[in-house]
């Protein structure tokens, strides 16, 4: 959640390794196609972990639920002020069916919608960052609504709760280093639906972040809501000393609260008067990271693999970003924004990247061959017309020596890393000698003279393939090559010949080879998108 000026919109992401990053979940024949789903925000009593609203870049999940899941794990950013959406994404054709409207920040990958389930939501760990600090910070938004051509507004909430720390320092001589939580609980389940939240996992001890408020010295920390607990509070020192707090009983920290220790730092290594008092999560307009070292805390630095480079070169490793005839580049903020373009000078293929000096993040990005200059996405409402860049990381910080490699490890994610360090990299399925799949379209999916393909995808890249008639009446096959463990099986516009997803009309869930033996999948009756269909032997 940095201020960051992040290019505009996300581009249309190529490919992924989940199918909500795809395409929109519920993108369909264009003759069945309903309104444009558009959302908003609501801002009534809502503050970000370090500022009063959104900012430029920050991503969010969208849910739309009704007796089935319509749209699953939506990628919406915000840009110029506005919620937009990663691709557009359509209402079902119902216009009285009510949907669950759900949303949450930061946004996840893996975090698909699931009823059973719920969300599992872990905080940071180490949290003496502003963006691990404010990644912590689980907002959800849950509403009502029918299709409708309004922009649906989405009532955005705090789910944790925080904890800030002021400390009268009475020790002669010395200054504090670090403050800690332990003994408490750092992961919670979620039910979107109605708000409840769950801990789970075991106790740890989670660092705060060193930050000023209202020009005084402070230490904060988001943790999850847990009740009837008794953590202690740990002090150390430039010198190694260290200072222990406990409770004088039992408390609990709510969802949306704030709770506020004031302590007094004395010789004395054990104290029993840990009590915090709670007041509600209000706007932190004057929250700002890291301390004055005269003041007596750190200045967010000393976090191992994510310090702040000055100067110097870091190194990118493309990974499975490397296909399409894409380029890389690096954009910089700090003093102020820069843009690189990465070279691989010595051909090996990791890419050379020198750091602006008195840069203070960063993000990487994968560019669209089409285009040799940095720009922004170029669109019209709510259409992108100019594709510059397929894919980008996260906000980073800079890692220095020896974390100074970067390892793209999927489409969308990635990590620090030596020279020598080997990122893993999961796979979900076999494939290893290759297999010809079947397909059986149901009714709605043989209208309109469609043809059919399969895209497919590992951790080294995608492909894409086109299926043919087989020797049994309305199935259809294609062989996928050896090495491919996913899938999805997609219904194409017949007066196309290229294989993407602007030409793609239906399309199953995301699927994996089989190794069971089973090899023709007929999609479900009725079914458009993601019908429910079953796997047999052909």
């Amino acid at each position: 959640m940095k201020f960051t000026k992040l290019f505009a919109m996300l581009a249309m992401v190529a490919v992924a390794a989940t199918a909500c990053q795809n395409e929109p979940e519920n993108e369909i024949n264009p003759d069945q196609r309903g309104k444009l789903i558009s959302v908003t925000h609501s801002l009534d009593n809502f503050s970000r972990a370090t500022d009063t609203a959104f900012e430029e870049g920050d991503q969010i999940g969208l849910h739309i639920i009704t007796d089935e899941v319509h749209l699953n794990n939506a990628l919406y950013s915000f840009t110029e002020g506005k919620l937009v959406g990663a691709r557009p994404n359509y209402w079902y054709m119902d216009a009285e069916k009510v949907a669950n409207v759900i949303a949450y920040y930061p946004y996840n990958s893996g975090a698909a919608y699931n009823a059973n389930t719920g969300y599992t939501f872990t905080v940071n760990a180490d949290q003496n960052d502003k963006g691990a600090y404010t990644k912590s910070d689980l907002m959800i938004a849950h509403t009502t609504s029918k299709p409708t051509a309004e922009a649906v507004e989405l009532p955005f909430k705090h789910a944790l709760s925080k904890i800030v720390v002021t400390i009268d320092n009475q020790l002669e001589g010395e200054v504090i280093e670090n403050v800690w939580f332990s003994e408490v609980y750092g992961s919670t389940t979620v039910d979107m639906t109605n708000g409840t939240l769950t801990t789970s996992g075991t106790k740890g001890t989670i660092k705060t972040a060193a930050v000023t408020i209202n020009e005084q010295p402070a230490w904060a920390v988001i943790l999850v809501p847990q009740t009837e607990v008794t953590p202690k509070l740990i002090i150390t020192t430039k010198s190694e000393k260290q200072f222990t707090y406990e409770l004088k009983g039992a408390v609990t920290f709510s969802s949306g609260k704030v709770s506020t220790a004031n302590i007094v730092l004395k010789d004395d290594s054990i104290y029993t008067d840990f009590t915090p008092t709670i007041s509600d999560w209000v706007a932190d307009k004057e929250l700002q990271f890291g301390q004055d070292p005269n003041g007596g805390g750190n200045t967010g630095g000393d976090i191992p693999g994510g310090d702040i480079a000055t100067s110097g070169t870091i190194y990118f490793h493309p990974g499975v970003w490397n296909v399409d005839g894409a380029w890389f580049s690096a954009h910089f903020w700090g003093n102020s924004d820069t843009d690189i373009t990465l070279t691989d000078a010595d051909g090996d293929g990791v890419f050379e990247c020198p750091v602006p000096e008195g840069a203070t993040g960063m993000l990487f990005c994968r560019m669209n061959p089409q285009f040799t200059s940095f720009g922004w996405d170029v669109t019209e409402g709510e259409t992108v017309i100019e594709d510059h860049v397929w894919n980008q990381t996260a906000d980073l910080t800079v890692g220095v020596d020896p974390n100074n490699h970067y390892y793209i490890t999927g489409w969308e994610s990635g990590e620090w890393g030596t020279a020598d360090y080997v990122p893993t990299i999961p796979d979900t399925g076999g494939n290893a000698d290759g297999a010809t799949l079947y397909l059986k379209p149901n009714a709605n999916w043989s209208e309109a003279g469609a043809r059919f393909a399969v895209y497919m995808w590992n951790s080294g890249g995608d492909n894409w393939v086109d299926m043919t008639t087989s020797d049994t009446a309305g199935v259809y096959q294609a062989t996928i090559p050896a090495g491919f463990s996913n899938i999805i099986f997609c219904r194409m516009n017949p007066d196309t010949t290229a294989n993407n997803w602007d030409n793609k009309w239906n399309q199953t869930a995301d699927l994996t080879v089989p190794t069971d033996g089973t090899n023709l999948y007929t999609v479900a009756e009725g079914a458009w998108d993601k019908g429910n269909g079953s796997w047999s032997v052909k």
